[in-house]
């Protein structure tokens, strides 16, 4: 009879771990498609603030930036003719006033975005840090510092015009995403959003090739969901060079610790 009881114990005991498994299984599975299921109606809730606008990509509807001068003839006479789009508010590296726009560039804006050197296949790297929701403000302010990180960088380089045979893919962007979460995301991504917005009518021309790569660095485990609803956003050859990589990665011998 002992035995027997024993038996049934033993028995009881499998059940229940097999039921504590199953749970545990289930919660895990739960949790997982919650963060898809957030990513996802996030995204959307960002399609829907964005719009297409011909073959120029995403039109910012978020934090609104200095006002433009009236008139085209403002834009003619600062050279930005050839950038169809440029925002008149921001100063670009051939005039005179460019330093002293960078030089005027607040501390906790400049952090965001810098230099990181170079990696070991001679790359100059540009390294986004502290990701963080921006207000209305800093917008217009991280968009000016990021023509200036842009312009430091394509120096320290040689690179002078679009297409500069030698030159292209020889710049590498690591965006560091640990701080992104399921809750924070969406307003962080819509403040990025804005300041691409405000670089890309010169960025996409002036610096048509340079990137070799832009490394997504830990990404959140939404990421999927949320770039499948993003990424028709982007033109193709941005696309191409992005990459979601974890920081214990090392692709081609070089280091992700800046």
């Amino acid at each position: 009879c002992s035995r027997e009881r024993v038996a049934r114990s033993r028995g009881g005991a499998r059940q229940m771990g097999g039921a504590t498994q199953a749970a545990w299984v289930r919660r895990r599975t739960a949790r997982w498609w919650l963060a898809a299921g957030l990513g996802a109606a996030g995204a959307v809730l960002l399609s829907r603030r964005l719009s297409l606008r011909g073959s120029g990509g995403p039109s910012f509807d978020g934090p609104e930036a200095p006002a433009a001068p009236p008139g085209p003839a403002a834009g003619d006479a600062r050279g930005l003719a050839q950038y169809p789009g440029a925002p008149a508010w921001l100063v670009y590296p051939w005039e005179r006033s460019f330093p002293q726009a960078c030089r005027g560039v607040p501390e906790a804006v400049i952090g965001v975005i810098r230099l990181g050197g170079k990696d070991t296949q001679g790359r100059e790297v540009i390294v986004v840090h502290s990701l963080k929701q921006l207000s209305a403000s800093e917008v217009p302010q991280l968009s000016q510092h990021a023509l200036c990180v842009l312009d430091r960088a394509g120096k320290a380089l040689g690179w002078k015009r679009p297409l500069h045979q030698g030159k292209m893919y020889t710049l590498r962007v690591v965006v560091h995403c640990s701080s992104l979460t399921s809750t924070n995301w969406l307003s962080i991504v819509h403040s990025a959003v804005g300041v691409i917005q405000a670089i890309r009518p010169f960025v996409n021309i002036h610096y048509d090739h340079f990137p070799g790569s832009i490394d997504i660095l830990d990404p959140p485990s939404f990421v999927s969901a949320v770039w499948a609803f993003i990424n028709p956003l982007f033109d193709q050859p941005t696309r191409d060079v992005v990459r979601f990589l974890r920081s214990t990665s090392a692709v081609g011998g070089a280091s992700f610790d800046f």
